[in-house]
């Protein structure tokens, strides 16, 4: 898709299509190690359900005005937290799945929308909220 070329002049600037910008604190699933902090992950490390599964490099970015899409998300009922968010870059991929498709494709994180799939290791969940904001902040680019 030529929309994933595209970016806000406030997204964290990219060197390739894989790579995308999480805000401090954001969790990330991994395949070896589940959940983690984003700023934990190291080159190597195989993230699950992302439309580049290995991580090449990770740094963190200073701090400045960027564009921020925030994302929630239901869990197996009966969790110990139901809903969970995740914070990133407008210019972020993620492997989503439109309700009307059967497979998931590179998606920037500005065109995920409410009623849409993301990939757990076991289940796919469907998207509960987006939100879109300007906040100053340092990123870590995977």
């Amino acid at each position: 898709s030529s929309s994933l070329a595209m970016a806000s002049p406030r997204t964290a600037p990219a060197a390739m299509d894989a790579q995308g910008c999480l805000l401090p604190g954001t969790k990330v699933l991994t395949r070896c190690y589940g959940m983690i902090n984003a700023a934990d992950l190291c080159a190597g490390a195989q993230l699950h359900g992302q439309s580049a599964p290995t991580v090449r490099a990770r740094r963190i970015l200073p701090q400045r005005c960027r564009d921020v899409i925030s994302v929630s998300f239901m869990c197996e009922e009966g969790a110990d937290i139901p809903e969970h968010w995740i914070k990133m870059t407008a210019s972020h991929a993620l492997a989503v799945r439109r309700p009307s498709c059967r497979a998931f494709e590179p998606t920037l994180a500005e065109e995920i929308r409410v009623g849409d799939f993301l990939r757990t290791p076991s289940v796919e969940v469907c998207v509960q909220q987006v939100g879109r904001s300007v906040e100053q902040t340092e990123v870590i680019e995977i």
